[in-house]
């Protein structure tokens, strides 16, 4: 992106596709189509986040902003529990997500959120994604999972 656009851009909407979870203190970013997360735990503060998730918008060039909130779910999967995720270095993954009973809990009401990610750079998108979606279908069936997406 130019520096025209860009200003031209800030002028009209300075945060212009980037959002604020605050109940999770996440920094998003709509790019190519997906969500970018930016962690306020995992950058040191809400405040470094944001400079972070707009150094990353500011670094895409345009095209990559045209793909707008409205195609997200075209890049989501059709499977349960498998979503495209990215790191706050800009990587994107596929994680295989799933519940299992807390096993410190005698009452076995508690549950904890496990998964795993398969590096869309190392695999590529579609070999990243079958491999969430075995991994995590092997999971629920060995480990009899109680299941989540």
């Amino acid at each position: 992106m130019t520096p025209e656009q860009r200003k031209l851009l800030d002028e009209l909407e300075p945060e212009h596709h980037l959002s604020l979870d605050s109940k999770r203190k996440v920094w998003r970013v709509y790019a190519y189509g997906t969500t970018h997360q930016f962690t306020a735990n995992k950058l040191g503060g809400i405040e470094t986040a944001k400079a972070v998730a707009l150094a990353f918008r500011d670094s895409l060039p345009a095209e990559a902003l045209e793909l707008k909130k409205p195609l997200l779910a075209q890049a989501r999967s059709k499977a349960v529990g498998v979503s495209k995720q990215t790191k706050p270095n800009g990587e994107l993954y596929w994680r295989a997500k799933w519940i299992e009973l807390d096993p410190s809990d005698p009452l076995g009401q508690r549950t904890i959120n496990k998964y795993k990610n398969f590096s869309i750079k190392k695999y590529g998108d579609k070999e990243a994604y079958n491999m969430a979606v075995k991994y995590r279908e092997r999971v629920i069936f060995e480990l009899g999972v109680v299941g989540g997406n």
